[in-house]
């Protein structure tokens, strides 16, 4: 069984204070992002194969 009610909607501030007790990134976030997609699978990209 369960509860149904109304969806609270989401607010900037509702945002702002659930990422505001989030570590912050590192400096090094852009680089690590970088070397992952480097070791994607050039054929991996998400398309069709074109048959």
């Amino acid at each position: 069984m369960a509860e149904l009610r109304p969806i609270t909607p989401a607010t900037g501030r509702a945002l702002r204070a659930a990422l505001a007790d989030s570590p912050t990134l590192d400096a090094e976030i852009e680089t690590d992002i970088a070397d992952a997609i480097e070791l994607l699978d050039p054929r991996a990209n998400g398309s069709w194969p074109d048959n």
